[in-house]
């Protein structure tokens, strides 16, 4: 087949009613769409729509993955991974909007993070073990994407965890 009839489209030389998972309808044709993970696309078939079980869209709109990255939240409704409330968090509560760990060279304070801290507080640096983060972090790969992200130069590090806090002063 080359052609189909109306309400038939091309998939791989034959005429069929609907383009199967992976697959979209772009100029009357099934095309496989090519981002990993991906269950629907635009017409260009390289940017997705809708992700495939297990996997969410990434903040680019465009590609799909198993996990969401550092600063950002799965949300498992829509699929998606949406980014943290404030753009200087690492890891964030479930809903995006309190900061559990800032990035490097921020404090944490109260759920945001703070470039120095404000008057009458310290900077105080907490030491966490791989445990303790495991058993207190709503993220299961929060150390599987640390140490993909933040320890890659420093392998050895990769059972302790050093969290940079705003103290108040006593």
């Amino acid at each position: 087949c080359l052609v189909c009839n109306n309400g038939y489209y091309l998939f791989e030389g034959t005429c069929v009613i609907n383009c199967q998972e992976g697959y979209s309808l772009i100029e009357n044709e099934c095309k496989k769409c090519e981002p990993k993970n991906c269950q629907e696309c635009l017409v260009d078939s390289n940017s997705c729509t809708k992700c495939k079980d297990g996997s969410f869209l990434l903040p680019d709109g465009k590609t799909c993955s198993t996990f969401c990255p550092l600063g950002t939240k799965p949300d498992q409704f829509h699929k998606n991974c949406i980014n943290c409330k404030d753009l200087n968090c690492l890891i964030c509560d479930a809903f995006a909007e309190v900061c559990n760990e800032c990035k490097f060279g921020f404090n944490l304070l109260n759920g945001e993070c703070h470039q120095t801290c404000p008057v009458k507080y310290t900077q105080y640096t907490s030491t966490l073990t791989k445990s303790l983060v495991n058993n207190n972090f709503d993220n299961s790969l929060f150390f599987e994407m640390y140490e993909k992200e933040k320890l890659a130069a420093s392998p050895s590090l990769s059972n302790v965890y050093n969290m940079n806090i705003c103290k108040q002063c006593e």
